[in-house]
């Protein structure tokens, strides 16, 4: 299913409140419920919309996250277990029309989560589950890889027995962020399979260091070239790359090379690679008697204020 913008959907301003989109979301669920609307497909549709919308915007730090990406971006970064995982859907309805959680347990079947612990559909209380709990596992994927995306075979072993499947990373994924790989786990005894979930962890890189979308990376300058300009070697996603500099660097000056960050993808904009260059001090014992000669005669020049 493809989602609305979340603002959109609760019927709220970009600026809401908390409270603004917990009143709203109160009001839509109960409306849109399935128990209130049975056999109605868009009902059931709608009530799932909401609590996706409710669930991303009533948490702080995932409404930064969608503010900052938008909707094609945040699904990229944040698995359905990520967007349900920390909401507790339960308190929005205590105190209701002074019901509290009678009301709560009629229209949620009594759990926390309104889909019942999964995300496919909605289950009433004492279903059993159709398949096994999720089968978790870190998956070590290098720091290109999480840049740029690709695939990678996984090979995991669970109750004796081992499974393989290909997994697509996304462009652009983070340490901590989750992979939910349906019907890739452990049987279940009755022909079904529950999920795998995968903890993404990113190994350091050599060069970058990440923030954002922005690739970050130190450069070490000679003095001659730092004072006469010349040409230094940067590291790049797509390998070394020569570019000439002017004279008069300063420690910790910085270049800026837009577009060559993490790439450009659906609901985010490329990023940049800030390149940040080091003048190199040689050690006076190494000092030819030239240059030493040349750096005495220089005047000496105050600092500018």
């Amino acid at each position: 299913m493809k989602s609305r913008d979340y603002y959109e959907v609760l019927g709220v301003q970009r600026d809401a409140s908390p409270e603004q989109i917990k009143r709203s979301y109160r009001k839509l669920a109960l409306e849109h419920h399935p128990d209130h609307n049975e056999g109605s497909e868009d009902a059931e549709k709608k009530f799932k919309e909401v609590s996706e919308a409710y669930a991303v915007l009533s948490d702080p730090e995932k409404r930064a996250q969608y503010d900052r990406f938008g909707q094609a971006g945040f699904r990229e970064r944040f698995s359905e277990e990520d967007i349900f995982g920390s909401t507790d859907f339960r308190s929005i309805f205590e105190g209701f029309g002074g019901a509290g959680g009678d009301i709560f347990s009629q229209i949620f079947g009594g759990g926390g989560n309104p889909f019942g612990g999964g995300f496919g559909g909605q289950r009433p209380a004492g279903h059993r589950p159709r398949s096994a709990p999720p089968l978790t596992h870190t998956l070590a994927i290098g720091f290109e890889e999480s840049v740029r995306g690709g695939e990678r075979v996984v090979r995991l072993q669970a109750a004796g027995e081992t499974r393989s499947f290909t997994v697509r990373i996304p462009a652009g994924i983070r340490s901590g962020q989750k992979l939910r790989i349906a019907k890739q786990g452990q049987a279940d005894g009755r022909g079904g399979r529950g999920d795998v979930l995968l903890s993404i962890q990113v190994s350091p890189h050599p060069h970058f260091r990440r923030d954002g979308d922005d690739l970050h990376v130190e450069v070490p300058v000679d003095l001659r070239t730092a004072c006469l300009g010349g040409a230094i070697e940067v590291h790049t996603l797509e390998g070394p790359k020569t570019v000439t500099v002017r004279g008069g660097i300063q420690p910790g000056q910085q270049l800026r090379f837009r577009g060559k960050g993490v790439p450009e993808r659906k609901g985010a904009e490329a990023g940049h690679l800030i390149v940040t260059l080091t003048v190199v001090i040689p050690d006076p014992e190494t000092l030819s008697s030239e240059l030493r000669a040349a750096l005495e005669s220089a005047p000496t020049e105050s600092a500018p204020e």
